[in-house]
């Protein structure tokens, strides 16, 4: 009795936890605006100026993306573990290549989240670079 018992809760565990890891982030899907601000290398804190961009967001495309900023760029490595997602980027502009990760945390209708970039420049050498979001959702997604 006591293995067949055993062997139930296992299989139960087992089936929780694969539905589990398939789930994205709690994320609620729709049309999103983000605000950003980029701090770089010999800025003075606090001279940013934010930018706002709205985005639809869903579970399978949860990573914000300005579309004023991502031109030549590819997000590869993108993964969901419970409400936060990560990836890696590169981007390539005008000869300077510039290589980032991101993470953002999803709490169903809004969100924080940073990405730290390294610009890769061959005549100006190499500048670090941190942009801040925050987000929330403002409706549904125009098809």
């Amino acid at each position: 009795m006591f293995k067949k018992l055993s062997s139930a809760v296992l299989i139960l565990i087992a089936g929780v936890s694969l539905s589990y890891a398939g789930a994205g982030p709690n994320i609620h899907e729709g049309n999103w605006e983000i605000t950003s601000t980029m701090e770089m290398e010999g800025m003075p804190a606090g001279g940013a100026v934010p930018m706002k961009y709205a985005q639809c967001l869903t579970s399978k495309d949860a990573v914000p993306k300005n579309p004023d900023t991502v031109k030549g760029c590819t997000i590869k490595n993108m993964k969901a573990e419970g409400n936060t997602v990560t990836w890696t980027m590169r981007c390539n502009e005008q000869g300077a290549t510039i290589d980032g990760s991101g993470t953002v945390t999803y709490s169903s209708d809004t969100m924080q989240g940073t990405i730290k970039m390294t610009l890769n420049d061959p005549e100006g050498g190499k500048m670090q670079m941190t942009q801040r979001m925050s987000g929330k959702r403002i409706g549904d997604c125009k098809k």
